[in-house]
């Protein structure tokens, strides 16, 4: 809620009060207390990166260093458009997260090969309500898998972007198209999603992501 002129400006919490401004001016919120999610795809999460963050600190001073001079030169960009350059240990731990998800060897060095191309092509088939085929080209290296994510399902012309959507998984390095999966959210007959599909690399960098949008017609 907006505040009047009573208060002074400023900003600050006590008790379930929280006092903040924005471009409208002065105002008061409630406090609110963070979820502690518990899904087995959300611990899982949080394991993968808690184990990461340990391993970085076993990696030697002049690794370390690699991976600070590796982020500064490999700056990502945010959804506004804007680059930004992480630490070394977040760079570290970005990289070996995909690895990790997709049971590749982490790698203590930063990645020192190119970005991945883009797919030239990419179909996805529904198998059924929870399951893909997704084909694509050109084959896949010894030191490449294919990954994927997915928008929410939805019902008539709506068009979600890539920001709302959810990873779908990974196939095994140098896996021949068509690949199965499985999708972690049930479609319904009618409904319609959009896929993005690319390409990581045995050094956890990915490929700029090419969009399939499909809609599931149950037989």
């Amino acid at each position: 809620m907006k505040t009047g002129s009573i208060l002074a400006p400023g900003s600050g919490k006590l008790g379930g009060i929280v006092w903040s401004r924005n471009k409208g001016g002065q105002y008061i919120r409630l406090r609110v207390v963070p979820t502690n999610p518990t899904s087995s795809r959300q611990q899982e999460v949080r394991g993968i990166l808690a184990t990461l963050s340990a391993a970085w600190e076993s990696l030697t001073d002049s690794q370390r260093s690699a991976w600070e001079s590796w982020a500064e030169n490999n700056p990502l960009t945010n959804p506004l458009g804007q680059q930004y350059v992480r630490t070394g240990h977040q760079a570290y731990v970005g990289i070996n997260a995909r690895l990790m998800d997709a049971a590749i060897t982490v790698i203590d060095d930063p990645p020192a090969t190119p970005v991945p191309a883009v797919l030239t092509s990419l179909t996805i088939t529904f198998v059924d309500t929870d399951s893909i085929s997704v084909a694509y080209a050109p084959a896949l290296t010894a030191d490449e898998a294919l990954y994927l994510w997915m928008s929410t399902p939805q019902e008539g012309v709506a068009d979600p972007n890539f920001p709302q959507s959810v990873l779908v998984g990974y196939s095994a390095l140098e896996a021949a198209s068509p690949v199965a999966m499985e999708l972690p959210k049930s479609v319904m007959c009618d409904y319609t999603v959009n896929f993005w599909g690319g390409i990581l690399s045995a050094e956890g960098q990915v490929g700029v992501a090419l969009k399939d949008r499909q809609k599931y017609t149950c037989v």
